[in-house]
């Protein structure tokens, strides 16, 4: 709801008194008809000045009685690298670890506040999707990430490194000889395929197995997230990030959101709930309602 980008207005109009500027800030809002913060108080990529300040902003969201979205940031948004970071390995164990640790920090102060809404994980992924696929396919030699996807096109090929080969015109031995060397590479047309005048010059067979990875990357990234939470709070919850309209096909979103954050979990669902949209439910009696 707040950004940092508007440091030079804000304190042009309140000089230093933050107090005030948020204070009106969520005055204007209300007036606007919101309600709540879906998206919580700030997100990192917009206060990367770090002029927002977040226990503040809570702090008057709780006095003013206004919901809010608790953060659990699972990744940065490329604003806010730094000279020669770039993606994690979402499938190394150190960043689930990492996740882990992110879940338990937001979750324990924020489980029995009835006015967190639930969580949400900021910037989303997967918005230039060949950006994702080759980089995990460029980490070194047997690295997690290479091992997943390259395990994953082995099963998705069902073995057959022949028709693997004649589509991408390779002369590997075996699919998992991709574990130790890269050899493919994706175009940004890839993640623009779901526009249909940049789809119709693509080997539909080729989009099709980079909509199969990315959706995989989907359900490792937000299974992840989701366990994590979930071991620390069953109540409140799990918004999910925000991604790109034209980031995933339809097929990804059918694939991703059974099991992922890209699903709000509803224990106790009301009247009000029910109005908003069918429920349907998983093999564990969870009624879950897509956002």
């Amino acid at each position: 709801m707040l950004s940092g980008e508007t440091k030079t207005s804000a304190e042009s109009l309140f000089g230093h008194d933050q107090e005030a500027w948020i204070r009106d800030s969520l005055v204007k809002a209300q007036d606007l008809g919101f309600n709540c913060g879906l998206g919580g108080a700030t997100s990192p990529e917009r206060n990367l000045n770090g002029f927002v300040d977040l226990p503040l902003a809570e702090k008057i969201f709780e006095e003013e009685n206004f919901p809010y979205a608790v953060g659990m940031i699972l990744m940065k948004h490329p604003w806010e690298f730094v000279e020669g970071e770039t993606l994690p390995d979402i499938f190394d164990p150190a960043y689930k670890q990492l996740i882990e640790d992110r879940a338990k920090a937001a979750c324990v102060p924020a489980k029995d506040n009835p006015l967190v809404i639930g969580y949400y994980y900021g910037f989303g992924a997967f918005n230039r999707g060949n950006e994702w696929i080759n980089h995990h396919m460029s980490l070194p030699a047997n690295s997690p990430g290479r091992v997943a996807i390259s395990d994953f096109l082995d099963r998705h090929y069902q073995d057959d490194v022949k028709k693997f080969n004649d589509l991408y015109g390779l002369s590997l031995k075996k699919i998992s000889d991709m574990k130790r060397g890269q050899v493919m590479n994706y175009e940004p047309d890839f993640y623009r395929a779901n526009f249909s005048e940049v789809g119709k010059r693509l080997d539909p067979r080729q989009v099709a197995d980079f909509n199969a990875i990315i959706s995989h990357m989907c359900i490792t990234l937000y299974k992840i997230a989701h366990t994590a939470i979930r071991r620390w709070d069953n109540n409140h919850l799990i918004l999910g990030s925000f991604v790109k309209e034209w980031a995933l096909s339809g097929e990804s979103w059918k694939v991703a959101a059974p099991p992922s954050c890209l699903i709000v979990e509803v224990e106790e669902a009301d009247d009000r709930l029910l109005k908003t949209g069918p429920l349907r439910t998983d093999p564990n009696g969870t009624h879950l309602r897509p956002i």
